[in-house]
């Protein structure tokens, strides 16, 4: 083989090896600019949120179910909100603008009978698992006072079954418990040592509330009235016979 030839070779080989090179140069260019323009329009695309409600407390099916939930998220000086139907249900919210990426945002979720949230976490998109739990006190907490109102007073000391509960009334006859949410519904039964008028208490109630005594308790009131009175009478009568 001539010397000719034998550059020639190499020079062929050469110019192989410097064009699978430039071949290489030239995609790993392109493929940097595909990731950077990529990356680009990612972050240049709205977020999505979406917000998912899971209870938290035990079941109560004998209770009413929620009507709807509200979730409002507060952006800034931007607020939006979405409603929800039930648990497992999810909230949109869709075109966030990527400012609010990553930065500190408020939500808020109310919903009959169950505790209100009012939080911050930072935002980004995907989903959020919120957990909700039952105002325990909605259906549960019983206040009431139990009123003769034939006496015109408060009764003390009275032994009652209130639902499930054995109670005693105060001192001012009054009656300030808790049902354990396993045994809360929307009404309870009442029973007491004396007569009442009132045999169920529709919940919720308030301390406001008055349980009366059944009106044939006014006999004895009347009776007991007349006695006080023949006693004053008696009384005033002794009283002028010695003057």
């Amino acid at each position: 083989m001539s010397l000719l030839s034998i550059f020639s070779t190499n020079g062929d080989k050469g110019q192989a090896a410097n064009g699978k090179k430039r071949k290489w140069i030239i995609s790993a260019v392109l493929l940097f600019v595909v990731i950077a323009t990529f990356c680009v329009w990612k972050a240049l695309q709205p977020n999505q949120l979406e917000i998912v409600l899971v209870e938290t407390t035990e079941k109560a099916n004998q209770l009413p179910s929620p009507k709807e939930f509200i979730a409002t998220l507060y952006m800034g000086n931007e607020v939006r909100r979405d409603t929800l139907k039930t648990f497992g249900e999810k909230a949109s919210f869709g075109e966030i603008d990527p400012v609010y990426e990553d930065k500190e945002v408020r939500l808020t979720i109310e919903g009959d009978h169950y505790l209100s949230i009012d939080t911050t976490f930072t935002l980004t998109s995907g989903t959020l698992e919120v957990g909700m739990q039952r105002d325990v006190e909605k259906y549960g907490r019983i206040r009431f006072h139990l009123w003769d109102p034939y006496m015109g007073e408060m009764i003390s000391g009275c032994k009652m079954k209130v639902g499930p509960m054995d109670v005693t009334t105060g001192s001012e006859g009054e009656v300030d418990i808790l049902i354990p949410l396993a045994q809360q519904a929307k009404q309870y039964n009442l029973s007491a040592d004396i007569p009442l008028a009132d045999s169920i208490l529709e919940m919720p109630c308030t301390e406001d509330n008055f349980v009366c005594v059944h009106p044939s308790m006014a006999k004895d009131a009347k009776k007991a009235i007349q006695e006080e009175l023949n006693e004053i009478i008696e009384h005033d009568a002794r009283y002028r016979s010695k003057n």
